[in-house]
């Protein structure tokens, strides 16, 4: 059983942008040292936003009026990252996520060709990072770690080793679309340990 991806039916709408970016495009900091070309795009979350503020994520964000859930992917993407969604090659979608704070997101898939600068809109996203494609196929990238909201520790994805979080943990809906990936990447790929320990 894989609960992330059971829907609630009381839920809200929202949608994710999951892009393979050039590790060498503009305006991404805080890269981890890797021999990767490529990596997943992730913003880190305001401080002043009320849910998930500080956090590392992928840019997305909820439904609004009476958009599509592809159109709400591309308009999050270029408001919090002032990339245009022209640029992107998309390339299909992940299915639907169900996220601790209520929300069904869709996950759109896509990846930039080649390097494009990007800025963090300030408001939403104040940087922006990625995360070594390979380190997905890694057995010591995954790990359970406090998140510091939720007693316990949670499946997260990490630096290699474990040895520490990167740089703060990618856990919550952000761990398990990336682990939907992988599953979709490496089907050979024993699933890690994902529940969460007490």
């Amino acid at each position: 059983m894989r609960p992330h991806r059971s829907l609630r039916r009381d839920s809200k709408e929202a949608a994710v942008a999951l892009l393979r970016v050039p590790l060498s495009s503009p305006g991404l900091s805080e890269l981890p040292a890797s021999e990767d070309s490529h990596g997943i795009l992730l913003i880190k979350r305001s401080e002043r936003l009320r849910g998930h503020s500080g956090q590392w994520a992928l840019p997305g964000g909820k439904r609004e009026g009476n958009e599509s859930l592809w159109q709400t992917a591309k308009r999050e993407l270029l408001e919090e990252t002032d990339l245009n969604p022209n640029r992107v090659r998309w390339l299909g979608d992940l299915g639907a996520v169900s996220t601790g704070t209520g929300y069904n997101a869709r996950v759109f898939i896509g990846e930039l060709p080649q390097p494009t600068a990007m800025r963090p809109d300030g408001s939403e996203a104040v940087q922006l990072s990625a995360y070594p494609e390979s380190w997905l196929q890694r057995d010591d990238t995954q790990s359970h770690a406090p998140v510091g909201v939720i007693d316990g520790r949670h499946f997260c994805w990490t630096l290699p080793g474990q040895t520490l979080p990167w740089p703060t943990p990618l856990w919550g809906a952000t761990a398990f679309m990336l682990l939907e990936l992988r599953r979709r990447l490496y089907p050979r790929l024993a699933d890690p340990d994902w529940q969460p320990k007490h």
